[in-house]
């Protein structure tokens, strides 16, 4: 293993500084998101899971993969599953939907979204959702995260990662 033994001054004339008149600087005194948040589409990331969800639920499966991009990734039961196109998203969904309803899952409910946006065309949500019983009961609640992407047809997933 090699050793360096240098020892050098930080901010020694070699090193620009940041400048803390550059625009492009985040204030101390400034949330980390807030300068972003005016600047970025919070809404419609948050709408695209909202529609992504109620589609789940409603267990139509069409409607469930046009809210994708493909191919698509998703994360669920410690194993990546890869959707190539809308037609396997939506019998990967059919297969996921009837597990549940045999487990007695029929429905659920979005808890939270939070959405951070990392450009103007990509955002990642996170959210927490339950998954609930006929007769109204939370049979588990579930956390999940989403890279969502503006495309010509507005905002889709690309990347969902359900935590276990």
């Amino acid at each position: 293993m090699l050793h360096d033994e240098r020892v050098e001054e930080i901010g020694v004339g070699h090193r620009p500084r940041a400048e803390r008149d550059d625009a492009s600087v985040v204030r101390d005194e400034e949330p980390a998101n807030a300068a972003r948040a005016g600047a970025y589409d919070l809404q419609g990331p948050m709408d695209c899971i909202r529609r992504y969800f109620d589609a789940y639920v409603a267990g139509d499966s069409a409607d469930y993969a046009a809210q994708w991009v493909y191919p698509a990734c998703v994360w669920s039961g410690g194993r990546w599953t890869a959707y190539p196109n809308a037609t396997a998203c939506a019998l990967g969904n059919d297969e996921y939907v009837q597990a549940a309803r045999t487990a007695g899952i029929v429905g659920g409910r979005i808890v939270m979204l939070r959405v951070e946006p990392t450009s103007e065309d990509v955002a990642l949500v996170h959210g927490v959702f339950t998954r609930e019983r006929a007769d109204g009961s939370v049979a588990a609640e579930t956390e999940a995260a989403y890279t969502t992407v503006r495309t010509a047809a507005g905002w889709r997933v690309a990347v969902c990662v359900v935590k276990k």
